[in-house]
């Protein structure tokens, strides 16, 4: 009852294959300046939902000073200490470290 599906399949093909192909049509007239200057002007939109990468660097720079502040109070501290004991325990613990 039911059609054998290789010869649906053939008869189809052989239509597509016999219809004319059609032209493209041009594209209109000042399309093409039309993206270029929607391109230009994204480009220079600054907003925040497409500037997701200066924020990382923002934030990266940030975390980077405050490292920097950091180690170098840690040092300062470690090494211009008042009592001497203090003094040569940190530097044992520093000469630890090395190891």
């Amino acid at each position: 009852m039911n059609p054998d599906p290789l010869k649906s399949l053939d008869r189809l093909l052989r239509c597509a294959a016999s219809t004319p192909p059609k032209d493209n049509p041009e594209v209109p007239f000042g399309l093409e300046t039309r993206v270029i200057a929607a391109w230009k002007e994204a480009r220079t939109a600054e907003t925040p939902e497409f500037n997701v990468l200066a924020v990382f660097q923002k934030a990266s720079l940030a975390a980077l000073a405050c490292t920097a502040i950091a180690a170098t109070v840690s040092v300062s501290a470690l090494f211009h200490s008042q009592d001497p004991q203090a003094h040569v325990a940190n530097y044992a613990l520093v000469a630890s470290l090395d190891r």
